[in-house]
């Protein structure tokens, strides 16, 4: 469920959303899905909060209970506060052109609004617990698959225009690429899922280590955690490199550990939350209840059938870069059509 206050009350499941004009005064809401109550909030809308200007003073309601709050961005007129801080991984999202976090809030930002929900998990104090609890594997590739699919054509074509230098022949050109790499990819799971145990994570590892050293180096004194910092990203970088020198089976058998245990606690979180009744599960009960599920069984299809799982986990990246490539398309081929017309106009 979505609460806007910009004069205007929606609600959301799944990704379908509902407005309907609400009245200055007090508001009670009560709303039935699926056969339950999801969502009981009470307070009070005031002529004066709906015209407030900074996006700290529209989220009250994620502190009773309702999951997200969105706000247009006409009615914030101030910059984000001290506090707030950009955030570069973040669960796909439809619509959204930027994230940010302050403490447990986590706002998306899109081109007409800022969504803003409350994280259990603050991913600056609790990193792990943040990614089993906030976002479980199931959400991230759900997430990727939603954001793939509405967006494709919910893009700004005119500011593309006008704006984007990469002509319609590139645009064209790399959708072949990825349409093209992804089948490749989709061939020979195995051969894939090898390059990526031996080459590319140990590469990601030591650039992560990396990037944390600097930031130590060059930025320590300002947030005075310098050696730590340094510490940190020598210590990942040596992580890197043992992975560039251990066996590829015993590499790719660590991955799978994780991400069976990843899977596994989150399932085992998801299920306990349900203990708190449809009323303490704001997300939605039934969706709780099937990411917990399926998460256990994801884990257990990790440990006990780790080939198959290679096969569809490379299958499934490897149709995200096919629906990548046939955007790029759509969009070079829109984009061919529209300054043909511009063309033929002029």
């Amino acid at each position: 469920m979505v609460v806007s206050c910009g004069g205007s009350l929606a609600q959301s499941f799944h990704g379908k959303t509902k407005n309907f004009p609400i009245k200055i005064g007090r508001l009670h809401i009560r709303v039935s899905f699926m056969g339950f109550r999801s969502i009981s909030y009470t307070g009070i809308i005031t002529r004066r909060r709906c015209i407030l200007t900074t996006l700290d003073e529209f989220l009250e309601p994620l502190l009773k209970g309702v999951w997200e709050v969105a706000v247009p961005k006409k009615d914030v007129t101030e910059p984000l506060g001290p506090g707030w801080e950009r955030s570069m991984l973040n669960i796909p999202s439809p619509g959204t052109i930027a994230s940010y976090r302050k403490g447990l809030y986590h706002a998306h930002e899109t081109a007409t609004e800022w969504r803003v929900h409350l994280d259990r998990r603050d991913p600056k104090v609790h990193p792990v617990w943040h990614l089993i609890d906030d976002a479980p594997l199931l959400l991230m590739i759900g997430g990727t698959f939603r954001a793939l699919f509405m967006d494709v054509r919910a893009r700004n074509t005119k500011e593309e225009l006008d704006e984007q230098k990469t002509t319609w022949r590139m645009l064209l050109l790399m959708g072949f690429a990825l349409t093209a790499t992804g089948i490749f990819i989709g061939l020979d799971p195995f051969a894939f899922f090898e390059g990526v145990v031996l080459i590319v994570i140990p590469l990601i590892v030591v650039a992560a280590g990396a990037s944390i050293l600097i930031r130590g180096s060059l930025f320590g004194r300002r947030s005075g955690a310098t050696w730590s910092r340094i510490l940190l990203g020598v210590g990942i970088i040596a992580i890197g490199a043992s992975l560039m020198l251990l066996p590829g089976e015993l590499t790719a058998g660590l991955i799978f550990l994780l991400l069976a245990s990843w899977t596994f606690s989150s399932g085992i979180v998801s299920i306990k939350r349900l203990s708190r009744g449809r009323g303490g599960v704001p997300e939605g009960f039934f969706r709780i209840l099937g990411i917990g599920i399926l998460s256990l069984l994801l884990a257990g299809a990790i440990l006990f059938a780790p080939d198959a799982m290679i096969t569809i986990l490379v299958e499934i990246v490897a149709f995200i870069i096919i629906l990548l490539g046939i955007v790029l398309i759509g969009d070079g081929l829109f984009l061919k059509r529209r300054m043909q017309r511009n063309d033929a106009g002029a």
